[in-house]
């Protein structure tokens, strides 16, 4: 499954960022019937370039039955770990410590 960012979500992330600088975001990519891939912003800036803007790059998610999402962005960057489906909660709450 593709993702992309418009640049509304982008502005709306720099807004966040600048309004809130100590607070950690998560992005939750919804795989249709699969389940949820729920990243880091930290994680996300490790696979796409941070210089050409969010808006004008793409994140790829797979997985196989019963396995962890493989995770890739632009220019098939991939993500350094695989995804297990069930850590959404772990990185929600690990980044909602700082609320």
């Amino acid at each position: 499954m593709a993702f992309g960012f418009s640049s509304q979500e982008e502005n709306a992330l720099t807004t966040f960022r600048e309004t809130y600088p100590d607070v950690k975001l998560f992005i939750a990519l919804i795989c249709h019937r699969d389940g949820v891939c729920c990243l880091s912003e930290q994680q996300l800036w490790t696979i796409i370039d941070p210089s050409e803007g969010l808006a004008k790059q793409r994140v790829s998610v797979k997985r196989k039955l019963r396995g962890s999402y493989y995770v890739k962005g632009t220019g098939r960057v991939p993500l350094e770990q695989t995804v297990p489906q069930n850590n959404w909660p772990d990185v929600i709450l690990s980044t909602s410590n700082n609320l």
